[in-house]
């Protein structure tokens, strides 16, 4: 930011030299599109048609009156102040150049250096009177200015004598280019012969929607924007390496309303070749939001992935996968079919519609732990509770797990145990639901981690505390679609809180000092639709300087990075039905009760085990029938942990293992 700023300034005096110059020496007949002097290699280009409008209108607006009282910003107001008086002093230069289009690219230069290159549409330009007097009063005696040629063009170089930097320029048909780097211009020129950037189709294919609208637009060039972020970073981007694998090329232009409402509206091309959960959704249709209707307020994140059928989104996901990947995952399917004596796509994914959500909440009841869930849209409640209940019917028939139906405010809370299924379905999309409670509201049958949280977003709903009933939000949410491919809803100021987890505590100190200018945008909304072979993208941040407060929340979950993950599926660990004596088999049936207790027929204690907030959280015992300990450790948040102890009937030490985080070492 500060270095284009530092540009504009020397670019006020260059454009004015070379307006001159082109009226009186160039032919104005002659015009050139802008982007043809645009090197290849540019990881992003910015797009102006109306520079000081749109200058004007950001400095100038609520968001920015807010941020620069940031001590982290307050340096860039200054540099942005320092311009502004300089463009408003210059009348002139605003009647003569306010009105060209003005591209800005990034390019690297060198290992690891990326600098600015401008090209300004000089258009044609009024007469100026007294040519040589204005020329040398723009100049001055602080700048020298001389000339070398490249290739049949004159690139002239701009000294300033008393900072000592270098810049330079070339007059190239109707369009200026200027950099502080002089191989920039070089690029530029070289240019003339390919017309590179210019004839890409794909590139052609989204800027056509963005050009010429907004305050300003943006393409991203995902080849090289993966090296310049890389560069900034210290280290590649596996996120970003996916995206430079499948997408072309991001434009998008950028509004601002008088309420501080910032809206980005673009479009990206995808590949023809990739194989990745983003083509997949893509080839599936659209879905509704409907159940944003139940999630609850303190929701942080909501994710809905809309598609005509699921079932037709879980064909177009084995579409992508390779020979071997998909080879596992019919293996796979085909074990657990026959283990259970079920058919997925008709028992399950067959009462599965056109919406599937996943949201992080803010913790309830579960202390500072997260609360995650996932809900699927059935054909109707009917069908869900008839295909769920047969499922239950077979996973008893065939595998040792018990779970007694709890009854919760009259709906009822149910466990599927199979193990891997929704992973083994939908590839990395829903890895983290790895234990499956669920209860069925309405059309919707929500699954999740731990039966507490679909009690906490019951009472939530119970008391009409859902995301979207509060005005506000509901407003908010307007502005997009019914129906998409993508649906995201980021609340942010519950997420602020996530950040804890992920930074030092230094660094988190210094945040939270901060904190009011990380959550002035407290509603963020990302809408995904496809348009005939590109991506629609639409994104909206709402400017609130007072935004509702919330308590800490664990995790963040991050709903981006899961769009172009591998779809790699893996086939559930069955052991061909062999109970393991490490893995004691607890049915709770009490969600509030301190311990979990279960006895033998003749009255003698078999499992005894410590409860909090619903988790497995304390000191375990199992016995044998004649009271005997056969397997004894600590369950830490619902997990193994520490060291845990196998005997035999006569007492003697089995086996011993040590376990952190659920996982055996």
């Amino acid at each position: 930011m500060k270095k284009i700023l530092q540009f504009l300034a020397v670019l006020i005096v260059i454009a004015v030299i070379s307006g001159i110059i082109y009226l009186f020496v160039l032919s104005p007949g002659e015009k050139f599109q802008s982007v043809y002097l645009v090197p290849h290699d540019a990881a992003y280009i910015i797009e102006t048609e109306d520079p000081f409008g749109a200058w004007d209108k950001i400095i100038h607006s609520n968001a920015w009156a807010y941020l620069k009282t940031n001590n982290l910003l307050s340096e860039i107001d200054r540099d942005i102040q320092g311009a502004d008086s300089l463009v408003a002093s210059n009348r002139l230069l605003i009647k003569l150049f306010g009105n060209r289009k003005i591209l800005i690219s990034s390019h690297r230069y060198k290992p690891g250096r990326y600098e600015f290159l401008f090209v300004v549409d000089l258009k044609s330009v009024s007469k100026l009177k007294n040519m040589k007097s204005y020329l040398g009063r723009v100049t001055g005696d602080g700048y020298r200015l001389t000339q070398r040629t490249y290739k049949e063009y004159e690139i002239s170089e701009l000294f300033d004598k008393k900072s000592g930097d270098l810049y330079y320029f070339a007059l190239i048909k109707n369009q200026l280019i200027f950099s502080e780097v002089y191989t920039l211009l070089e690029a530029s020129i070289d240019q003339l012969e390919n017309l590179t950037l210019g004839r890409d189709l794909n590139f052609i294919e989204v800027t056509r929607h963005t050009e010429g609208k907004g305050l300003f637009s943006i393409c991203i060039n995902y080849r090289y924007f993966k090296d310049y972020i890389a560069g900034i970073m210290g280290k590649p981007n596996d996120f970003l390496e996916m995206l430079s694998d499948n997408l072309y090329y991001t434009s998008a232009y950028v509004q601002l309303d008088d309420k501080g409402m910032l809206k980005l509206t673009g479009y990206t091309s995808v590949k023809d070749t990739t194989k990745s959960f983003l083509r997949a959704l893509m080839n599936s249709g659209h879905g509704g939001h409907g159940f944003s209707g139940y999630s609850p307020s303190r929701t942080a994140t909501f994710v809905n992935i809309g598609c005509e059928k699921a079932l037709n989104l879980y064909k177009n996901i084995k579409n992508t996968l390779d020979d071997a990947s998909l080879a596992n995952l019919e293996s796979a399917i085909g074990k657990t079919e026959k283990m259970l004596k079920i058919n997925i796509e008709r028992d399950i994914l067959g009462w599965m519609e056109d919406e599937i959500s996943l949201i992080q909440t803010q913790p309830s009841n579960l202390g500072r732990m997260n609360e995650f869930a996932v809900a699927f849209r059935a054909g109707s409640n009917k069908q869900a509770t008839e295909s769920l209940s047969y499922l239950a019917t077979q996973v008893k028939k065939n595998s040792p797990v018990k779970f007694k139906e709890i009854s919760y405010k009259g709906y009822k809370i149910n466990y599927l145990h199979i193990p891997g299924i929704f992973k083994m379905i939908f590839g990395n999309l829903i890895k983290r639901l790895e234990k499956p409670y669920y209860t069925i509201i309405d059309k919707y049958v929500i699954f999740s981690n731990h039966p507490q949280t679909l009690k906490s977003i019951i009472d939530d709903l119970e008391t009409g505390t859902v995301l979207f009933s509060e005005q506000g939000r509901k407003d908010f949410m307007s502005h997009f679609s019914d129906r998409s491919m993508l649906m995201a809803y980021f609340q942010v100021p519950v997420l602020f809180s996530n950040l804890r987890e992920f930074v030092s505590p230094q660094t988190w100190s210094d945040m939270q000092k901060n904190k009011r200018y990380f959550v002035c945008f407290p509603n963020i909304g990302l809408s995904a639709q496809t348009d005939k072979e590109l991506i629609k993208l639409e994104l909206l941040a709402e400017f609130n300087p007072q935004p509702d407060e919330f308590t800490p929340v664990k995790y963040l979950f991050d709903p981006v990075s899961f769009m172009l993950q591998d779809t790699s599926v893996y086939a559930p660990a069955n052991n061909e039905n062999k109970k393991d004596d490490f893995e004691p088999v607890i049915n709770i049936s009490d969600l509030d009760a301190s311990k979990y207790e279960e006895f033998f027929d003749n009255g003698n204690l078999k499992i005894s085990v410590e409860l909090k907030n619903g988790l497995k959280h304390g000191n375990f015992r199992e016995y044998y029938e004649d009271g005997n300990v056969k397997l004894r450790g600590k369950y830490k948040q619902d997990m193994m942990d520490g060291t845990w102890k196998l005997y035999n009937e006569e007492g003697n030490l089995l086996e011993t293992r040590e376990y952190k985080d659920g996982v055996a070492e």
